[in-house]
């Protein structure tokens, strides 16, 4: 086989896998919801996100995405966090 006949064959692949859109990554491994937070590095807070969280096969880790139409699907999709409590006569200070 061709190295061609091989980038095709890889391609037909991710196409029949729905590339990132079917609820898996490339490498055929579940989307995991990774909860919200606060940086480590900036200190600044992110929401929760969906990811690929094993290592490739050349040893590093999966950096693709689910489509944002899957994301949107999801029943559970991760939400912006409300940054002010709805009742303001419950602040700490």
């Amino acid at each position: 086989m061709s190295g061609d006949d091989q980038v095709m064959a890889a391609a037909a692949m991710l196409f029949v896998s729905g590339g990132g859109g079917d609820g898996a990554c490339s490498h055929g491994e579940s989307w995991q919801l990774k909860p919200g937070g606060v940086s480590k590095v900036s200190g600044k807070p992110y929401n929760a996100f969906y990811a690929a969280s094993h290592k490739t096969p050349d040893g590093g880790w999966c950096k693709d995405k689910p489509s944002q139409q899957w994301v949107a699907e999801q029943s559970g999709a991760p939400t912006k966090p409300k940054l002010v409590p709805e009742d303001l006569s419950e602040l700490p200070f």
